[in-house]
């Protein structure tokens, strides 16, 4: 019995302020993948570069209903 090895490829990306959703998504994705049976490699593209860190945003305090 000959078995095929098909190589698939997909790119999750988000545009620039994305709040690094799709890398979270990318490894919840690979983690489900994997636990089907799946070899799954996951490759973050700009992982080398330094992460910038912006001032968080401080948002007014909500009240609560009583």
């Amino acid at each position: 019995m000959i078995h095929q090895r098909w190589k698939q490829q997909l790119g999750i990306g988000e545009r620039t302020g994305g709040r690094h959703r799709a890398s979270g998504l990318t490894e919840l994705l690979g983690r489900e993948l994997r636990a089907c049976g799946r070899e799954v490699i996951v490759d973050h593209l700009h992982v080398h570069l330094p992460r910038v860190l912006k001032t968080p945003t401080v948002y007014p305090k909500q009240e609560t209903a009583r």
